[in-house]
């Protein structure tokens, strides 16, 4: 099995200290201005947020973590998780501390976000094909020499 990729924990940590506002789907007017840790420690029931809503249970999550971990030792698997479906840093994080080997994106848009974290391997799940992309792409791989990119095409 191969080592996994890294990411960038301080700028994964620092989406904590970022206001929440308008722009944030589901976050209701009284949480705009305040930090995200802070509006994490309000303690919001649902029934504060508007819907459509998506919530996550830590405990699940931990669990699952936990068994794909195993499955994926226990079987001498690599896993490049599908960071195109959450978009969330902090989910990568934990994916990628629990051995995952890259995160599987969708397009050069998601892998830039991807970047801006420091994601140190990457699938990109379709074919690039835009000049303008590549390009992009280019300079990434010349300016980091430890960065991986693995494209569909």
């Amino acid at each position: 099995m191969a080592s996994p990729a890294t990411l960038d924990g301080r700028a994964v940590a620092a989406l904590d200290g970022l206001p929440v506002d308008w722009r944030h789907k589901a976050m209701p007017p009284r949480t705009w201005g305040q930090r995200a840790a802070d509006v994490v420690a309000l303690g919001l029931r649902l029934s504060d947020l508007p819907t459509p809503l998506l919530t996550l249970s830590r405990d699940a999550m931990a669990h699952n973590e936990q068994v794909m971990t195993s499955w994926r030792r226990a079987h001498a698997l690599d896993l490049a998780p599908h960071g195109k479906t959450t978009m969330a840093p902090q989910l990568w994080r934990t994916q990628l501390e629990s051995g995952a080997w890259a995160i599987t994106l969708a397009n050069t848009a998601q892998l830039a976000v991807a970047r801006a974290f420091g994601l140190s391997r990457a699938i990109v799940a379709n074919a690039v094909i835009s000049p303008l992309a590549l390009r992009w792409i280019a300079e990434q791989l010349a300016a980091d020499p430890d960065f991986e990119l693995f494209v569909w095409g």
